[in-house]
């Protein structure tokens, strides 16, 4: 987790998109990481948020898929009314339109990575069963090549330089596969 250390503890940037990305059938939407404190606020910087995503912890609903690790602590997850507990090394993946809410326990925090992505490739995975809104949760134990796709979606996320949509939209194909393989 050294990357980690070397940004603020919060840190999160919405992407920017072409036609010519939206072309590839997939685009990434946003990224960030998030270090929380035991008995810090949960979320932090709400303000920072549209609307949308600032009622994370009582509950909400996106128009996008985000795949969210937590390389460290422990929390809790609630997608259509059903609980799931969050250790370190968890992945979850959230769906459009389904309401769900997540935070870490207070005593322990955590630290969450995100990705947030959309576009007819990721559905088209989804009709065929591949991705299951019912099966939002992988408990893996801590993983190099996670980490470091992780990693590399975060800082080109960070950089946005030409061609980086279509790198990054291959890493998180890379990370549900890698993480549709350990499970």
């Amino acid at each position: 987790m050294g990357w980690l250390t070397m940004f603020e503890p919060y840190v999160s940037r919405y992407l920017t998109h072409s036609a010519e990305d939206e072309r590839w059938q997939m685009v990434c939407t946003d990224v960030g990481k998030n270090i929380v404190l035991p008995g810090s606020p949960y979320p932090p910087r709400r303000e920072h948020h549209p609307e949308a995503f600032r009622s994370v912890s009582i509950g909400r609903r996106l128009n996008e898929y985000q795949l969210v690790h937590i390389p460290a602590g422990q929390g809790f997850l609630s997608v259509n009314g059903v609980s799931y507990g969050i250790t370190a090394g968890s992945l979850f993946l959230l769906f459009p339109g389904v309401q769900h809410a997540y935070r870490p326990d207070v005593n322990t925090g955590w630290t969450e990575l995100w990705v947030g992505f959309r576009g007819p490739h990721i559905d088209a995975l989804c009709a065929a069963g591949v991705l299951d809104p019912s099966r939002p949760v992988f408990h893996l134990k801590q993983h190099v090549v996670l980490s470091r796709t992780f990693q590399s979606i975060f800082e080109a996320g960070l950089r946005q330089a030409p061609l980086d949509q279509f790198q990054v939209c291959a890493q998180i194909l890379s990370l549900l596969a890698e993480t549709l393989s350990l499970t």
